[in-house]
């Protein structure tokens, strides 16, 4: 059946195809984003200036900065306000302790341990932590199940809770 009224069907216009590209292109970006945190100070913690006497005093001095924490205490304070547990904990360094669900690598390509809440087994938000690539191979034996502890620097939540720059505690 022939178009009588002479205008083209939308499909066939260029600015039709113009905004799918952007959106596709927007799509893409998304998915494929930086797998940094986002924050653009420089790493300093292991800088080649300081001596070595110097990078001991400031891993033994994170350390003892560390809060410890189970990761059941941090789902729940989240779950029950993230305002305030934003206030304790984000930007925080965090020694977790908790149970591994699941062991994996997202969709920017970063490792990550999942840790459950071990009040239900079937709950949605849980904690997340992600390795930098140097720190990878020390996952790489973990099983759903293991009790872990992991220390890195907490960002809030997201989906999940999730901590970045992530160390696993022999």
């Amino acid at each position: 059946m022939a178009n009588t009224n002479g205008k083209k069907p939308i499909y066939k216009k260029w600015w039709f195809w113009l905004v799918i590209v952007i959106i596709i292109g927007g799509i893409i970006g998304a998915v494929s984003g930086s797998p940094d945190d986002g924050s653009s100070k420089p790493d300093t913690s292991n800088s080649s200036v300081s001596s070595s006497a110097e990078s001991k005093d400031e891993e033994s001095s994170s350390a003892a900065e560390a809060v410890a924490v189970k990761a059941v205490d941090l789902i729940t304070a989240y779950e029950e306000n993230e305002v305030a547990a934003d206030e304790k904990y984000k930007d925080q360094v965090l020694k977790i302790t908790g149970t591994v669900k699941s062991v994996g690598v997202d969709a920017a390509d970063r490792a990550y341990v999942m840790l459950a809440d071990e009040r239900n087994e079937y709950a949605i938000l849980g904690v997340q932590c992600y390795f930098d690539d140097e720190n990878k191979d020390s996952i790489a034996d973990l099983k759903e199940g293991d009790a872990v502890t992991i220390t890195g620097n907490c960002k809030g939540k997201v989906v999940n809770v999730s901590v970045k720059k992530c160390q696993l505690e022999a």
